[in-house]
């Protein structure tokens, strides 16, 4: 807990043993208020970075010319204009299918299965940039046989995040990716391969939501970087203006 008491200096031994969910960085507490029980998030003394870094692929479809500006650049203009002109029906995405167990809910809820939709991702090691972290989690989740196969990259958009499953991550770093080779997730880091989808670009919200109403848990970051690439290709709010 940032400019405030060091919280596992306050939490009784009591309270330390309702621990629900130990993450990479931070840990998740319930502790009893006059209100009622709240959770709470305490920081772990030996880790220090909370960066994170998100991935969103678009792979050119086999058989496709890409068509691009005559200097391509790794900025978003650059990156949607090549959208553009290749045409969106010409690509498809992966949405990787993670095991992120779910570890707490005050209210009963049917879940059609203990994984998670999301984006290739991961945290930063070290002072590591965040675009290298996006780039190594992009090869290593995507199946990618290193970063040669990457054409083009772009920024997409950058916020904090309060809590994240599993790491507690504080800060993400969303970004897009072209590549020309179909998705080969590895069975590793908690991907279940037999349940990622490898579909058109254009069908992902589509298939996001449909998901998320069969029960299936959905990254909300996920849905995020899609909306925002889709606002984008219109212009943003400001052409909407």
């Amino acid at each position: 807990m940032k400019g405030g008491v060091a919280m596992r200096t306050v939490l009784s031994r009591e309270q330390q043993m309702k621990c629900l969910h130990r993450g990479f960085f931070n840990s998740l507490y319930v502790v009893p208020t006059a209100v009622g029980p709240r959770e709470m998030v305490a920081h772990n003394e030996n880790k220090s970075n909370l960066m994170a870094a998100k991935m969103m692929v678009v792979c050119l479809n086999e058989g496709v010319t890409l068509v691009q500006e005559e200097e391509p650049t790794n900025t978003l203009l650059s990156f949607l204009e090549t959208l553009r002109r290749t045409g969106l029906n010409n690509f498809s995405t992966l949405v990787l299918a993670a095991d992120r167990p779910v570890t707490y809910f005050e209210y009963p809820i049917e879940l059609k299965g203990n994984y998670q939709l999301e984006f290739p991702g991961g945290v930063s090691e070290g002072t590591e940039d965040t675009l290298v972290t996006a780039m190594r989690e992009l090869v290593e989740e995507y199946g990618l046989d290193g970063e040669h196969d990457i054409v083009q990259t772009a920024p997409l958009v950058t916020f904090p995040a309060a809590h994240d499953a599993g790491t507690n991550a504080e800060l993400y770093t969303t970004r897009l990716a072209l590549v020309r080779k179909p998705a080969r997730p590895p069975r590793r880091e908690g991907i279940i391969p037999e349940l990622c989808w490898f579909g058109p670009l254009l069908d992902v919200e589509q298939y996001l939501f449909e998901q998320g109403r069969q029960g299936v848990v959905i990254e909300l970051l996920a849905l995020g970087m899609v909306f925002q690439l889709g606002l984008a290709l219109h212009g943003g709010w400001a052409a909407l203006r």
